[in-house]
């Protein structure tokens, strides 16, 4: 039987030509923006702004995405009976590049590294693999995650993570990515984002971290 564990994420830049990919194919989903106007105005915001964006990607040292992702995926084929796999939205691998490895898929299972749900973030990327299987012709049995932010295992090791970086008087700021309000309004995001806080500050306050709003 093949089974195939996707772990979806955007993607990230390791050199200007990738970051130029990044913003095209970003500004191109109809996601991010629905009007058709996209097409036009894609290659005009990824010309303009890739060259800028990079060098504050060098200050930084570049994005780690990769590296973790394939940490990610080899401890996880090692525990799992399943093909285990990184698609990114945005750079390559995309999903069709990573689905054509397969003639036949008898369960896919799509789990998102977006442990909050947003039209923007893991639907799109839902929708990059439902494209893909298409185009591909393979028709599996689909299981999925939509997001786990609320889950004690997985709140469990943020917290774990917050204690080793972190002393109990240090000051902890909670970050997100933000929305256009349009799609703010009609995404679930900033709910969970505000609900994960919530959590998280309950959790911490029974450790005897003194919280200040």
């Amino acid at each position: 039987m093949a089974r195939v564990l996707l772990l979806l994420n955007m993607g990230g830049a390791r050199s200007e030509s990738e970051l130029k990919e990044f913003l095209l194919n970003m500004f191109k989903d109809e996601r991010i923006i629905p009007n058709p106007l996209r097409f036009i105005l894609s290659p005009i915001i990824a010309n303009k702004r890739y060259k800028e964006v990079w060098k504050s990607y060098e200050e930084i040292g570049g994005s780690p995405i990769y590296e973790l992702t394939d940490k990610l995926v080899s401890k996880l084929q090692n525990r799992l009976d399943y093909k285990v796999r990184a698609v990114m939205r945005y750079t390559k691998p995309n999903a069709h590049e990573v689905l054509k490895e397969f003639s036949k898929i008898d369960e896919l299972f799509l789990f998102p590294l977006y442990p909050h749900f947003s039209l923007t973030t893991t639907q799109s990327s839902y929708d990059d693999v439902y494209s893909a299987l298409r185009k591909l012709r393979i028709k599996p049995k689909i299981r999925k995650i939509d997001f786990y932010y609320d889950k004690k295992e997985y709140n469990k090791s943020v917290i774990e993570k917050i204690k080793k970086e972190y002393m109990p008087n240090s000051h902890l700021i909670f970050s997100a990515h933000g929305l256009p309000v349009k799609l703010a309004k009609k995404d679930e995001y900033e709910k969970q984002v505000n609900s994960h806080v919530e959590i998280l500050k309950r959790v911490l306050k029974k450790r005897g971290w003194l919280l200040m709003r």
